[in-house]
């Protein structure tokens, strides 16, 4: 049943219970299969969350959120042909293009190598707030510190956040992009 358009779990869906849990369930504890523990903040229906307080159903093997047609909350690297490595995407402050290799340039001094050129890895990072802007850089806008014109007064650059504090240039041709990116529109 529907309830102020929100979809209530039905008897007729076994699965529910044992399958999902509330979104935000940070319970460290482990249940035996098919109990499901409630959620705290979840109201009750039958002794099982609903989807009230939150609608991104958790699978409980994994604790990770997800919604059909959402992209993953993580992103592989790939470190070598035989080796990934599992990034949040908000820890990676830029790519850099490195021969037919992807520089991935996190807190860290040492940067991560993808094997993959910049023209594969950028595009699967744009749906995390990466933007391309320049043919050998991708940014992360969430650490942009200052974007400001270069001292010739014709060309913009951008400086990122601590501890990296790299200075970027924005080609020309990028800025419109850059800017929508942004919120922004024309120059």
């Amino acid at each position: 049943m529907a309830r102020g358009g929100i979809r209530m779990p039905d008897e007729a869906e076994p699965d529910f219970p044992s399958r999902f849990l509330a979104c935000g369930d940070t319970s460290s504890r482990r249940t035996a299969p098919g109990v499901v523990p409630k959620h705290p903040k979840a109201g009750s229906f039958a002794g099982r969350p609903t989807h009230a307080v939150c609608r991104q159903p958790v699978r409980s093997e994994t604790r990770s959120c997800y919604k059909v047609g959402m992209a993953p909350h993580r992103i592989l690297i790939h470190v070598s042909r035989s080796e990934h490595r599992v990034l949040d995407p908000d820890d990676v402050y830029f790519l850099r293009a490195r021969g037919g290799e992807t520089e991935v340039r996190l807190r860290s001094r040492t940067p991560l190598v993808d094997v993959r050129p910049i023209g594969e890895v950028a595009p699967l990072l744009e749906p995390f707030g990466f933007v391309r802007i320049h043919r050998e850089h991708a940014v992360n806008i969430a650490r942009i510190r200052i974007l400001r014109l270069q001292a010739d007064g014709r060309d913009w650059e951008l400086k990122l956040e601590p501890p990296v504090n790299k200075v970027l240039s924005i080609a020309r041709d990028r800025l419109a992009e850059f800017r929508a990116a942004l919120g922004e529109s024309g120059g």
